[in-house]
């Protein structure tokens, strides 16, 4: 495809000049936004690029594979295993409730951006990079969220029973004020920064285990500047 903003079905799109099928592999090397549901052999989404689903079907027997930017409403109907590879990003934008996440488990970067939008996890979920609830409610209800990177709230996060785990200790995470039914920060030498003024709550678990040459460190984004943490239960 071109690197300009474009539909699967316009044939001046694609650099062979036809709309491709469901017996072809698709690279989106361009900007793709879908205007109905389509199929493909494979589809991959080239790194730097993105492609919007929009609330239609996406067919590809032989799996997706998103480099890039993958986004949806979160209703697509999506047949063909996605991979995210790392880097990539799978954004949620609708603006009713979904019972699922589309886009699967297992994510580089994870964003929830549409006002009104209420997206429940339906597994427990792994995220290697960073976590972003920019707007809309993301609800984790009893499922478990395994995060590397950053976890920036600016719209709803429901923690329900479930735990969000801060891992990798190669990375540090920025938390952005938010409230963890259960919390764990078990890898020896991860670092959690908070910005100044913020509150961390978490109603039920505080798990915090380092060890004495590798501790966990938790410390304020701005030296010298307090965040508060509110262990309500154990």
């Amino acid at each position: 495809t071109s690197g300009s903003p474009g539909s699967w079905g316009d044939t001046g799109y694609w650099n062979n000049g036809y709309m491709p099928g469901a017996y072809d592999n698709v690279n989106i090397n361009g900007y793709m936004t879908l205007s109905q549901g389509y199929s493909a052999a494979m589809l991959t989404i080239g790194s730097g690029y993105s492609m919007n689903l929009a609330g239609y079907a996406l067919t590809a027997a032989n799996g997706i594979y998103n480099n890039g930017t993958m986004t949806m409403i979160g209703n697509e109907a999506i047949t063909g295993a996605i991979t995210n590879a790392a880097g990539s990003t799978v954004k949620y934008t609708g603006t009713s409730t979904y019972t699922a996440l589309k886009g699967g488990t297992n994510y580089s970067n994870l964003t929830f951006d549409g006002t009104g939008g209420r997206w429940n996890a339906d597994g427990h979920i792994t995220v290697t990079g960073a976590v972003n609830v920019a707007s809309g409610t993301f609800d984790l209800g009893s499922k478990n969220l395994t995060v590397s990177g950053n976890f920036t709230v600016n719209g709803t996060f429901n923690s329900g029973t479930g735990t969000v785990e801060f891992t990798d200790a190669s990375q540090v995470s920025y938390v952005h004020g938010t409230t963890f039914a259960n919390l764990a920060i078990i890898e020896p030498g991860k670092q959690v920064v908070i910005d100044p003024g913020l509150t961390e709550t978490i109603t039920n678990n505080l798990t915090i285990t380092g060890t004495a040459n590798n501790p966990i460190i938790m410390s304020s984004s701005t030296s010298g500047q307090q965040w508060n943490i509110d262990p309500q239960g154990t």
